[in-house]
């Protein structure tokens, strides 16, 4: 199998979603989740594997549908991935999950769809 640089191969990856149409941060999103995938040997969930379809969702206008909140209950959250890539409604979830459980002790949010 051949070495790559880690680096080299994040900030190309990430310069591909966005000239497919994914913002900078997205893409950022992305790539980190999947070079980590990769790293902890799970491929099924990296960049080799997973890259090219989200390729093709990204070039579709699946990063155009961001998630956003649809319900909101204090401590609940109920967050519409919008059919989007799922990785930016993933990190939206888990920070909004931080925060809810700062503020009242404890915190849910349920993502129907990404």
């Amino acid at each position: 199998m051949p070495d790559f640089e880690i680096e080299m191969v994040r900030q190309s990856a990430i310069a591909r979603l966005c000239a497919a149409g994914a913002s900078p941060e997205e893409a950022r999103i992305v790539v980190e989740h999947m070079i980590t995938a990769d790293l902890r040997g799970r491929p099924s969930h990296g960049l080799s594997i997973r890259y090219q379809y989200i390729l093709r969702q990204t070039r579709s206008g699946a990063a155009e549908k961001t998630a956003q909140i649809v319900k909101d209950i204090g401590a609940a959250l109920l967050l519409d991935g919008r059919d989007g890539l799922g990785y930016d409604a993933g990190w939206k979830c888990a920070g909004l999950l931080i925060e809810r459980a700062a503020e009242h002790g404890v915190g849910g949010v349920n993502r129907p769809r990404d």
